[in-house]
């Protein structure tokens, strides 16, 4: 799962890469959802729609949480980053990786995610 408060071309890159993982991995019947974060609800659903219909990610749901500035209360999302990355087996958390704006690593979400997969 992603927690991401902007949707810049880095949080696309990361969530094409998830997508592309998510279809060649069906048999390990995994998924994936980004929920955009903000103070404001209906601003976060308008940029949350809005990207959804611009990238048309085929396994990777955009959403954006009512009342959720900071995402679920207990996932101790850090409060200064810009995208969270969380993935968990059976809802344990096996990898979280925080990244500030613009410093997204999308090749170390897809290395961890791969190893928690193996």
């Amino acid at each position: 799962m992603v927690f991401a408060r902007s949707t810049g071309d880095d949080l696309a890159s990361l969530v094409k890469k998830i997508d592309s993982l998510i279809a060649n991995n069906a048999d390990k019947k995994m998924a994936s959802f980004v929920n955009i974060l903000g103070k404001n609800a209906d601003e976060a659903g308008a940029a949350a729609e809005k990207f959804a219909k611009k990238h048309d990610f085929k396994n990777v749901v955009i959403c954006a949480a009512k009342d959720l500035p900071d995402g679920p209360d207990g996932f101790d999302i850090a409060p200064e980053a810009d995208v969270t990355v969380m993935t968990y087996v059976n809802g344990r958390v096996r990898d979280n990786r925080a990244f500030a704006k613009g410093q997204v690593d999308s090749k170390s979400v897809v290395k961890g995610t791969k190893k928690v997969l193996n």
